[in-house]
């Protein structure tokens, strides 16, 4: 459940923050959050009564989520100041949805939750086709593209019992 919980947040951020940085309708920015939290309502009723984790493997997915998620801070923080210095500001996004594509491939392997190998891949092409487009549509374009990646993670996790064989 925790994994519907986080993948739901950031999909609903990605959203956000492409309606925002994309110049949308401000309207436009609430439907993010409210897929995220309908999502949310829908996997805890579907995961109910589902066994718990044992602490071993708990501690272990723990483990890997903060490495790979101090990994993904850290090469966001360094593109961001290199962009920033080479006045490439407006490829941010893009690199950012690399890099968290990039960031799924560890906890595929070691969580292990296959779907992610999709979700990374699918972000990265998304960041890397991002970067074809016109500098003001890369925001909107990617930040909602991302969003339904990451809320079709969490579909994936919730139909097919093999996505969340050791959930996040």
């Amino acid at each position: 459940m925790a994994a519907i919980v986080f993948l739901s947040f950031f999909a609903a951020a990605w959203w956000v923050g492409g309606v925002q940085f994309g110049h949308a309708p401000v309207g436009l920015a609430l439907v993010g959050p409210v897929i995220s939290v309908l999502l949310v309502v829908f996997a805890r009723g579907r995961l109910k009564g589902e066994p718990a984790r044992a602490p071993a493997d708990k501690k272990r997915a723990g483990r890997v989520l903060a490495l790979a998620g101090a990994g993904e801070g850290l090469a966001m923080f360094v593109a961001a100041n290199v962009l920033l210095n080479l006045g490439r500001l407006d490829d941010l996004f893009p690199v950012c949805a690399v890099i968290v594509g990039l960031h799924f491939l560890p906890l595929a392997k070691w969580i292990p939750a296959p779907i992610y190998y999709v979700t990374g891949l699918l972000l990265v092409l998304i960041g890397l086709g991002g970067l074809a487009l016109d500098a003001a549509h890369r925001p909107l374009a990617i930040g909602l593209a991302a969003a339904v990646v990451l809320w079709g993670s969490c579909l994936a996790r919730l139909v097919k019992p093999a996505a969340r064989a050791v959930p996040a």
